[in-house]
Parts: structure tokens; sequence; C-alpha cells
């Protein structure tokens, strides 16, 4: 591999990440839900108050809106049902955290505050209470090797654009984000042609193993952004496991204290056979 090729595969170290314990957790990612849908708050509402029966800690892992304009988005937003949901689980007991997702970049800690819930940030350190640790991000930064995205991303998390965000009226920033929305409805569509989560998983070890070997052991790392429900072993530094899109069944991770990783979608089991990387391996297969 050239120097250039495997600058390209190391990305930057995370920012510090929150760091959360549980006994339970359930991860969810890629809901997409379009916030001033009756049908889709109501249809999250819903699964938050069934995860907080058995889980201390509910996180969504980005993208939990199909795109977000800032603070203000909150007065177009119909989201009671969501707020509801949120604060019951909290009194239950269960931590509710969102982190920051490639659709959701403009969501800040009073948003989810508003919301009932509590900010994660891009990078979330959970400890199970058996000792293991996991690293949680939305995955959207691992994605190195498609260019255009991370130059897109570099001017998206700037803080011009979180400046124009308050700045700018909400037609403006409606405007942009339809922008957006098409342009990232117009990269995955190029994506699928080109194989996207086939052969050319838009992820690679190489980008995995560098973030893990940033701040001790690990079990392993989580992400969301591809869609698509994976589960490496073998890997230098542990697990990678991808989840499925909330969006499609309801589709989630469980992270259990003294239990292995488990997938769900649609209220049952959803079986991703574990499969190894060989190590050195450029490419997940």
């Amino acid at each position: 591999m050239t120097p250039s090729a495997s600058s390209r595969l190391a990305p930057a170290r995370p920012s510090p990440a929150l760091r959360v314990t549980a006994r339970r957790a359930v991860i969810l990612g890629d809901a997409h839900f379009d916030p001033t849908s009756d049908a889709d708050v109501e249809r999250l509402a819903r699964f938050v108050a069934r995860a907080a029966l058995d889980a201390d800690l509910l996180v969504v892992l980005g993208d939990l809106f199909d795109y977000w304009l800032g603070r203000k988005h909150l007065r177009l937003a119909r989201l009671g049902p969501l707020r509801e949901a949120f604060d019951a689980a909290r009194q239950r007991g269960c931590r509710c955290l969102l982190a920051t997702g490639n659709r959701d970049f403009l969501l800040d800690a009073p948003t989810a505050a508003a919301l009932g819930a509590e900010h994660g940030g891009e990078w979330i350190e959970l400890e199970l209470s058996s000792g293991e640790r996991w690293l949680l991000t939305h995955g959207d930064a691992l994605c190195l090797d498609d260019r255009g995205y991370m130059r897109l991303r570099r001017i998206t998390h700037s803080r011009a654009v979180h400046w124009l965000s308050r700045a700018l009226p909400l037609w403006a920033l409606r405007a942009i984000a339809v922008r957006l929305r098409r342009a990232s409805q117009r990269s995955q569509a190029r994506r699928r042609e080109q194989g996207y989560g086939g052969r050319s998983f838009p992820i690679r070890p190489p980008a995995v193993e560098a973030v893990l070997a940033d701040g001790g052991p690990r079990a392993g790392l989580v992400c969301g952004h591809v869609h698509l429900a994976r589960h490496w072993v073998g890997g230098a530094g542990g697990a990678f496991l991808v989840l499925p899109a909330f969006e499609r069944d309801d589709g989630h991770l469980v992270l259990e204290s003294g239990r292995a990783p488990s997938f769900a979608a649609a209220g049952a089991p959803l079986e991703i056979a574990p499969r190894p990387v060989a190590p050195g391996a450029l490419t997940y297969e």
C-alpha cells in the first residue's frame, strides 16, 4: 500500500468521547424520521417506551431525523410524544442519548434537552457492567474513501455553518436542507450502482483499527450510517458491528453485560453471522 493510500485509510483520532455505563444498552441509528410527521414521531416514541422496560441506556446513534435545521426546527416539529417517551424512560432509570449523524449534524445539547434526552456528540464510550468497553459513533467519519463527502463533512461541521444555522431565517435553512438531502440521495444511488455495501463496503479495516487503537483495549466499535447489519470479528482492536437502519422494521442492536451482541428487527431476533477479518485486510468481505 502506498503512503498516500495509507493516509486516506487512517482517520483522525476521535474527539473526546462521552463516557457512559450500562447493564443493557439498546442502540439504534438511521431512523431518518420526518420531524413534522406524527406517524414517524409516534413510531419512535413507542419503541422508546418498549426499550425502557428492560434497558438502562438507549442510544440513537445519529440520523434520528431525515434532516434537522438546528434549534429553529423545533418550531416546526411535532415532537410531543417523543419528548414524553424520553421523559418517561428517564424516570424509569433509562438514560437516553442522541448522537450526531450526517443528516442531523446541527443537533446540539440544547436541542437534545428540549427533546427530553442528552446529546451524545460524535463519539460515545460505553462500558458495560461486565467491564466490556465499546466505542460508538454514527459512522460517516469512517467513510474516508468518499472524498467528496469528507470535504462536505468538514464544511457542515464547521463553526461557520453552525453560526449560520442560528443566523439564517427558517425558510432559508429549509431550502439548504432540501438541496443537501437531494445531493445525499443522488450519492446513495450512485454508490448502490457501484456495489455499495457489497464488495465495495465503504468503511475499511484500517480506519476501524486506527480508531480502536486510540484509548486502550475495547471489545469493539459500533456504527450505523451504512444501513446494512454486519458483524466482523478477528480484526485488530476488536469486533466491528454495523447497525441495521431503524427506518426498516425498527432494526437495532442490544449490548448486554455477560451476553453476546444481538441484533433485532420487527420485534424478532435478526441473525447476523459473525464474519472473520483476515489480518492486515484492506477491505471487508
